[in-house]
């Protein structure tokens, strides 16, 4: 507990805005998490939890203590603490149904499998051109675009001219985390007649989170499990039979023999997904906020930014997304006013 207060008294330091506004930023920046458990925590159990926790929170990629700056742990825990439980809502059907809700009000001026490949931008507006997989070419113009993405997907697109070197930086130091998500489903959510919730949480070989992703709507049983940084890098080296393996193994170890039979088994690796390149989220490592941090959400002309990351409450997640959105569009309101 004591290791736990001293890392809430550091995030609570913070004022609000971006962590660069912290007066204590550059040295907190040039740290590693992994730096400050060393200096902080005495025993392997709380090493460990605060290292878990680097792999966990959606705010942090996830990544490694090792990989992630402390100015943006910190910052992190201040502004999308796992206090307010972030994760305890579920959304009925899924997540996956949302682009298609959105996309019904766009229907006349969506485009769907379109690689954008260019982003010319001056003061007379921007030409976007984008490719289709048959090779087909197309541009459209507009007074403003929203890039709602993450740095790393945006650094892909070439931009004439070139970004400013800060927003050049920031897409190439800002890391996506390294994470897979497996969806487990069972005939009934078995572990709740044993009086369990669901939620395992432990220093496994590989599923150090698992929780209970039931719809209360249906009687089938589903577990959500992560493989997450240096477990993921290896997991994600072995065969699809071995992988599923590992997997049970440990979901048995939380839940018991039952937990070996599942209906199906279903795999999701972000890492692998060419425009999306890991999940749940991108993350700063030691001295990038406070070397190109600034750009993550100034425009550059008429191109503004948006997506989870570019929120300045609750980054890297659902909650961060749409304030980012809004945001974005009151700055886009402004620029247009204006010119």
């Amino acid at each position: 507990m004591d290791g736990w207060k001293k890392f809430e008294t550091l995030s609570s330091s913070f004022p609000d805005g971006s962590p660069q506004n912290h007066p204590d930023a550059a040295e907190l920046d040039a740290q590693t998490f992994a730096d400050w458990i060393k200096a902080h925590l005495r025993t392997r159990f709380g090493r460990w939890y605060f290292e878990s926790m680097s792999r966990a929170v959606g705010f942090l990629g996830p990544a490694e203590s090792t990989e992630v700056s402390l100015l943006h742990v910190a910052w992190g825990q201040h502004v999308a603490p796992q206090s307010e439980h972030p994760e305890a809502e579920l959304l009925h059907g899924g997540a996956g149904q949302i682009p298609e809700l959105i996309s019904r009000e766009f229907t006349a001026s969506l485009r769907t499998n379109a690689i954008v490949t260019t982003i010319s931008h001056g003061q007379d507006g921007v030409e976007v051109r984008w490719s289709t997989p048959s090779g087909t070419t197309n541009e459209a113009r507009a007074r403003v675009a929203i890039l709602a993405m993450p740095p790393s997907a945006a650094d892909a697109i070439t931009f004439v001219p070139p970004l400013p070197t800060a927003r050049v930086a920031l897409g190439r130091q800002m890391r996506m985390g390294r994470c897979a998500k497996v969806l487990i489903s069972y005939q009934t959510p078995f572990w709740r007649a044993h009086g369990l919730a669901g939620l395992g949480i432990g220093n496994r070989s590989w599923v150090e989170l698992c929780a209970d992703s039931s719809d209360p709507r249906t009687d089938v049983g589903i577990l959500v499990a992560f493989v997450v940084g240096d477990r993921y890098t290896r997991w994600s080296a072995l065969a699809s039979d071995a992988r599923r393996e590992a997997i049970l193994d440990d979901i048995e170890a939380y839940f018991g023999l039952e937990a070996r039979t599942p209906v199906s088994y279903d795999e999701a690796d972000w890492s692998r997904e060419e425009f999306i390149g890991g999940a749940f989220s991108a993350y700063m490592p030691p001295g990038a906020w406070t070397s190109c941090g600034r750009a993550l959400v100034e425009p550059v002309g008429c191109v503004h930014w948006a997506g989870t990351e570019a929120a300045m409450r609750w980054p890297g997640f659902f909650d961060g997304a749409v304030r980012a959105g809004e945001a974005a569009a009151d700055h886009v309101r402004a620029f247009l006013s204006d010119h």
